[in-house]
């Protein structure tokens, strides 16, 4: 008699379980807990992110192209982090490295929609989870077409040296 509690809430739980959670001929049921809204250990690459990006002619373009092109006027970055000084600094400091917030890489090598670089290139920041909106370079001067171009090949050429 003292197990009948621990029996019936068996009973119940199995009783309760959805039949379609089942797995094999054994009829063995799945007891995995459901997905939870956490975002905590969420795969982001389940989603896919598209940044409203140019139509650039694709080439092959080099870290030292797109620095001495498009990042060496970026005076923002001179000094402050992520630091942009040089062409190794571009490299050191944005391909496969974290922003402070947005849950997304920098630069993706060869994915310009997993590269929260081109977001916020783009003023689309805040569709990445963590991300800021509004444009990169601050003050409001966008990048033109062939800057933007520059940095969309080389991110799609690898984000090579």
């Amino acid at each position: 008699m003292k197990h009948s509690s621990w029996l019936m809430t068996c009973l119940v739980m199995v009783a309760a379980c959805d039949p379609s959670q089942t797995t094999g001929p054994t009829g063995i049921i799945d007891m995995k807990p459901s997905v939870s809204g956490d975002l905590a250990g969420a795969d982001l690459a389940m989603k896919t992110y598209m940044a409203t990006l140019p139509s650039c002619t694709p080439v092959q373009i080099t870290g030292s192209q797109v620095y001495a092109g498009v990042f060496n006027g970026c005076s923002c970055h001179k000094s402050t982090a992520p630091r942009m000084a040089s062409a190794a600094d571009l490299m050191a400091n944005l391909v496969n490295k974290m922003p402070r917030a947005a849950m997304m890489p920098l630069v993706t090598p060869g994915d310009v929609n997993r590269s929260y670089l081109i977001f916020r290139l783009t003023g689309e920041g805040d569709l990445i989870p963590g991300g800021s909106s509004g444009f990169m370079p601050l003050g409001g001067s966008k990048l033109n077409t062939s800057q933007m171009c520059q940095v969309v090949n080389w991110i799609r050429s690898g984000a090579l040296p």
